[in-house]
């Protein structure tokens, strides 16, 4: 069941951040069963997600659902069913390639606040092209990332990176950057004031 990423379905990349903006305008607020607003959070975390993460979350964004978004595990029978034993507790778990995140996010209406986890930014482009309204998202983890603050390792990322950052701190919704929920939290334009550029 795994498709291609170039499967036809999606709207063009280039097209991602104005087709997030006219839906933000259209609906500026998502709303869910009983009419309780509920929220939905993207996350960039290379590790995509154990037990102490998933609880660190869960308690930070009163999340009840979290959505792994990553082609290669969603296609990994073997890593997935290991993940899905390990996760098994009070919280609902889905394992999902870019492409189903698409065609079955049309009418989603989840029944609490939802984490997707992603383990690479340009994901978050193909994410935005999906059908329903993101309130905030994180950037935790990219490559190596992990183990050190932020704001000391711009010089990490490439200039692919800075474009897609770049672009996501121009949408209508906070980009955070934070290693944990235990650990404060920067703006792009910090971390990059950080590294002496404006």
């Amino acid at each position: 069941n795994c498709l291609p990423v170039s499967d036809g379905i999606h709207p063009d990349i280039s097209d991602a951040y104005t087709i997030f903006r006219e839906r933000m305008l259209r609906y500026p607020s998502v709303t869910g069963k009983g009419k309780v607003k509920l929220s939905t959070y993207i996350i960039v975390d290379k590790r995509l997600l154990h037990l102490q993460i998933a609880n660190a979350w869960k308690r930070y964004l009163s999340v009840s659902c979290f959505i792994i978004a990553d082609d290669t595990l969603a296609c990994d029978s073997f890593r997935k069913s290991l993940l899905l034993e390990d996760m098994a507790y009070d919280v609902e778990l889905k394992v999902k390639d870019l492409t189903q995140m698409y065609k079955q996010a049309d009418g989603w209406e989840p029944d609490g606040n939802t984490l997707i986890i992603t383990g690479d930014l340009k994901n978050v482009e193909r994410l935005l092209t999906c059908p329903f309204v993101v309130d905030a998202i994180y950037i935790s983890f990219i490559r190596s990332w992990a183990g050190s603050y932020l704001v000391q390792n711009y010089a990490l990322l490439d200039q692919e990176d800075c474009r897609i950052l770049d672009a996501l701190d121009t949408l209508p919704v906070p980009l955070i950057f934070q290693r944990s929920p235990a650990d404060p939290a920067y703006s792009w334009s910090s971390i990059k004031g950080s590294a002496g550029y404006v």
